[in-house]
């Protein structure tokens, strides 16, 4: 059978069926759905809980609608304070959180987070910075690199 788009999506959402289209979307899906479980559970994201989990949410609802910008603007002030509360819990003695970049290269003397974790932080400091400091929000697709990082950052902080 052949259907246009909108009203295949009406079946779908009529059978309360998932549908998984082979996009960038469709990845964030998935790991939106695996993470908001383990963030529900996590000490760690206690404080951000709410702010996550409600962005997780529009996505799932909407992805349509939603960019990787407003996503950026939502998840990456998250992680400087992820990072100070993960420093807190482990009570990591000799860790500088003075900032993000300080707290990256404290962590990678002082932790066992692995190195590739140190190294995406590192890569996505300056557009986090940028946001955070001077409210410079990047280009769409530089958001969607950094939030996959975010993303990615998030998974490994769940299992440590």
């Amino acid at each position: 059978m052949k259907f246009r788009k909108p009203v295949f999506e009406k079946i779908a959402y009529k059978l309360n069926g998932i549908i998984n289209y082979s996009t960038i979307w469709s990845e964030m899906e998935f790991r939106v759905y695996k993470l908001s479980d383990d963030i529900k559970k996590k000490e760690l994201f206690q404080n951000y809980r709410t702010s996550i989990l409600n962005c997780f949410d529009v996505f799932l609802k909407s992805p349509a609608r939603i960019s990787f910008e407003n996503i950026f603007k939502i998840l990456a002030p998250t992680l400087e304070g992820l990072l100070k509360n993960y420093i807190s819990l482990k009570c990591l003695k000799g860790v500088n959180d003075k900032n993000l970049g300080t707290i990256a290269t404290s962590l990678a003397k002082h932790s066992n987070l692995s190195k590739e974790f140190i190294e995406f932080l590192k890569v996505i400091i300056t557009p986090i910075r940028n946001f955070t400091l001077h409210g410079n929000v990047p280009s769409e697709r530089v958001s969607q690199f950094v939030v996959l990082m975010v993303l990615d950052l998030y998974e490994e902080l769940v299992v440590s």
